[in-house]
């Protein structure tokens, strides 16, 4: 077998081995309930609410504010009237809090960060609780902070 030949075939197998090493990696990934997300879930794409927005309802008391954050970062300042509800922690902290979630006609989660994902991860764990009317403000804590609107800090009252 020649050189030329010899290194063909050796390319022509890396790029076999390439592809179904790709193929497989992006299955394996599509049956793992947390895989990496490619594109936006079915609904996500128009779920966010602009800033402006948000801030009209939580002047006029119409949506309820979760905060995906950690209970630390809540506690060091988080949206006037906002419940924390980290998504790893929805498990526990969603019975407590599914009254109150039921209650409201729109909820609006939030993280912070521009590529923060908690926000969407929460709502889509709130959507698989039968939840509809999701909104998420994205960089949320940010650009409420900066745009001067009302922030608090402390623990969350578990109570009303």
């Amino acid at each position: 077998m020649s050189a030329k030949r010899f290194w063909k075939k050796a390319v022509i197998q890396a790029a076999v081995v390439l592809v179904l090493s790709c193929v497989a990696g992006l299955a394996a990934n599509a049956l793992r309930s947390d895989g990496l997300r490619f594109l936006p879930e079915p609904g996500q794409e128009d779920g966010f609410v602009p800033l402006g927005q948000a801030g009209e309802l939580h002047r006029a008391g119409a949506a309820l504010f979760l905060d995906a954050r950690s209970q630390v970062e809540f506690e060091e300042g988080h949206i006037a009237g906002a419940l924390n509800l980290p998504p790893e922690e929805f498990g526990f902290y969603y019975d407590l809090l599914a009254e109150r979630i039921a209650g409201a006609d729109v909820v609006i989660t939030y993280c912070d960060g521009e590529h923060c994902l908690l926000s969407q991860d929460l709502g889509r764990l709130l959507r698989e609780k039968g939840h509809q009317q999701i909104r998420i403000l994205k960089n949320g804590w940010s650009l409420w902070r900066e745009a001067g609107l009302p922030v608090l800090s402390g623990a969350m009252p578990l109570g009303g």
